[in-house]
């Protein structure tokens, strides 16, 4: 039963490795030798551990497999050789270049391997190391002790190797090599006991543990390397957008520079006096770049006493200050973040230029104002200042979206004709027709204050009536009809139309185009009767 539960321990050290093996795979480097020579190590230990498993399963469980049992035995002899090579190489890896001659060691452990293989196969036919009886029981000879030394040699070597090397080697260096002797150490005790107990599983106890040890420091090493070079990514990656970024240390009112384009290096180089205290240095740097009517502002809400008072509030703040630089001004934004780590002990000063920003913002607003100025052209009558056809065309779209949208629509148009511009034109000329055409689109601007006037035609307007204009509609009629003039002579400057309004009815009308064709045919009703010098008060409507 106990060396059943040998094997149970042998088997269970296998699966602690196998379980955190996949852990390793996904953050191992496969092109980094160090890497590649542990997984190969851990690789073979949990081998090793199987084939201990087996040992005394045999041992246990099938008496009469003497000769498979003796196989067994040779096997794990030899893969405790080839371990504790493994081991050196690994550690020879991963000290790199602090290690001197490690080519030589590297082969005096190889020639260590090949003694142990040699003395291996010439214990098959003549049992001088170890034999297996026909009571199934193990036996060593004094000479075993000899192969037991020649494979813990070469874990002395390492352990005196990275004791030597932490005496003279720097504070880093000194906790790699530590972190080494530690991992070798769990083998060599465990060995010793071995050698003292042969029939126990010390050896796969001190193997797993020695795995584990560099497990866990390669992967916390490993873990920090990457974050490392995760925040120095992210921190390269936000700092490119930025020309200085300082670290300010609040409570001990101190701040270090982080990063500083080459523009600002150079003015701080030159401006600023080299043996100041760093705050001081932060601040003269400000002075010498900021415009100085900016710089109250700087000193304002810049200060550390502000930093504090307003990041207890917020998270960041922003300052905009403009930066003078070889006689340019740039516009900047001063951006003061919190460090939430460390809870107001810091924050970190950073300066974005943000001169293409202003620039694009100055031309986006030149191009809506151009834009509202074209569309203001483009619609809008360049003799009377009204508004033209294309804007009528487009407000009819308006009211028609509205209608079809089933909104509460009121409106109503008004169509005016203009009387005998072609005679005002010929007899007087076209100065006088302008004139003319102005003249009368002044009442209807006047008339109905409150509503867009359209000219689309030469001697068309459209007059769109809503709001009050709409519910004063008749009373607005009136004045415009008291404005007519009918004499007979020609005049340019005179007021003489025919006009006739519709109102949006949704009983009977189904679009704007059908208020639009009343309106003209009232229109054009008014006209026969202005011609004909009938009475008008019927013909409005």
């Amino acid at each position: 039963m106990e060396n059943l539960f040998h094997s149970i321990v042998a088997i269970a050290c296998a699966l602690v490795l196998l379980v955190s093996l996949p852990q390793f795979h996904k953050m191992w480097d496969r092109q980094d030798m160090r890497d590649r020579a542990f997984v190969r190590l851990i690789l073979w230990v949990i081998l090793f551990c199987f084939n201990d498993a087996l040992w005394w399963l045999l041992a246990t469980e099938f008496p009469d497999q003497t000769t498979l049992l003796f196989a067994c035995s040779t096997v794990y002899h030899g893969a405790a050789a080839v371990t504790a090579y493994l081991w050196l190489s690994y550690t020879l890896y991963y000290l790199g270049k602090r290690v001197k001659y490690a080519s030589v060691l590297r082969i005096a452990a190889m020639v260590l391997v090949a003694i142990q293989f040699g003395l291996l196969l010439l214990n098959i036919p003549n049992s001088f190391l170890f034999s297996v009886n026909n009571a199934v029981l193990y036996q060593e000879t004094s000479a075993m002790r000899f192969l037991f030394c020649s494979q813990y040699a070469t874990y002395i070597i390492i352990a005196l190797l990275c004791l030597f090397k932490m005496k003279s080697g720097t504070p880093k260096d000194r906790r790699k090599f530590l972190a080494m002797f530690l991992c070798v150490l769990a083998p060599i005790c465990c060995g010793i006991l071995q050698m003292l107990s042969p029939l126990s599983p010390f050896y796969v106890i001190g193997y797993m543990l020695g795995c584990c040890v560099i497990f866990t420091h390669v992967v916390l090493h490993m873990t920090k390397v990457s974050t490392y070079q995760q925040d120095n990514a992210i921190m390269a990656a936000l700092s490119a957008d930025f020309d200085m970024i300082c670290y300010i240390d609040i409570q001990r009112n101190e701040a270090r520079f982080q990063t500083l384009s080459p523009k600002f290096q150079k003015i701080l180089d030159e401006t600023v006096d080299k043996d100041q205290t760093n705050l001081q240095k932060l601040d003269q740097f400000l002075k010498a770049v900021v415009v100085p009517e900016d710089l109250p502002q700087i000193i304002k809400d810049g200060s550390c006493e502000q930093a504090v008072s307003s990041l207890s509030q917020d998270i960041s703040y922003t300052i905009r200050v403009r930066v003078k630089i070889d006689g340019t001004t740039e516009f900047y934004e001063m951006k003061i973040v919190h460090d939430m780590d460390n809870k107001l002990a810091g924050c970190v000063l950073g300066m974005h230029n943000i001169s293409h920003v202003e620039r694009i913002k100055e031309e986006s607003e030149k191009l809506r104002s151009d834009l509202q100025k074209t569309t203001i052209i483009a619609n809008r009558d360049p003799l009377t200042g009204v508004s033209n056809r294309a804007a009528f065309n487009q407000k009819l779209e308006d009211l028609h979206h509205e209608i079809l949208h089933e909104k509460e629509v009121k409106f109503a148009i008004i169509e005016c004709d203009l009387n005998n511009l072609k005679l005002v034109n010929d007899q007087l000329g076209h100065e006088a027709g302008d004139l003319f055409i102005k003249k009368n689109c002044r009442a209807f601007c006047e008339t109905f204050k409150h509503s867009p006037v359209y000219r689309i035609g030469g001697d068309e307007f459209v007059i769109i009536a809503q709001g009050s204009d709409y519910d004063e509609r008749d009373a607005l009629m009136d004045k415009l009809r008291s404005l007519q003039e009918h004499n007979d002579p020609v005049q340019a400057d005179k007021v003489s139309f025919a006009a006739g309004i519709a109102e949006y009815n949704p009983q009977i009308d189904e679009s704007v185009a059908d208020v639009l064709k009343r309106a003209d045919s009232f229109m054009y009703i008014n006209k026969k009767h202005i011609k004909k010098r009938e009475p008008v008060q019927e013909a409005w409507e």
